[in-house]
């Protein structure tokens, strides 16, 4: 099941709980496990895809959340490079010093599955 030493942010704990299950089998094809849930399917999901392909994802989640980072960053450069040089320069600079960014880059998950 899941071993959690250490865990960053509120709802870490819940969204790997939520990954653990998806990892159980017949959890997609039982329509209670969702009755009264309202957390992101989404999160869980992608968690639970880690696990399934690299086996843990305990060494990979922080530095595929710093990857996720890098390409946001990216594909403002890119959206924006139509904007003008200054613009462009502005939009990295609003995404890349945006408080919640460093806490996407930084969110990670201490311990196992």
């Amino acid at each position: 099941m899941l071993r959690l030493e250490k865990f960053v942010g509120p709802d870490t704990r819940k969204f790997v709980e939520i990954a653990s299950k998806q990892l159980e089998t017949g959890f997609w094809q039982d329509p209670p496990v969702f009755d009264g849930n309202y957390w992101s399917i989404g999160y869980p999901t992608f968690l639970a895809l880690l696990k399934r392909t690299i086996g843990t994802i305990t060494e990979s989640l922080q530095i595929t959340h710093i990857l996720l980072g890098l390409v946001l960053v990216l594909l403002t450069w890119l959206m924006s490079a139509r904007l003008g040089p200054l613009i462009q320069v502005v939009a990295i600079c609003l995404v890349a010093f945006n408080p919640s960014f460093w806490g996407l880059s930084a969110l990670g998950v201490v311990g196992s599955f």
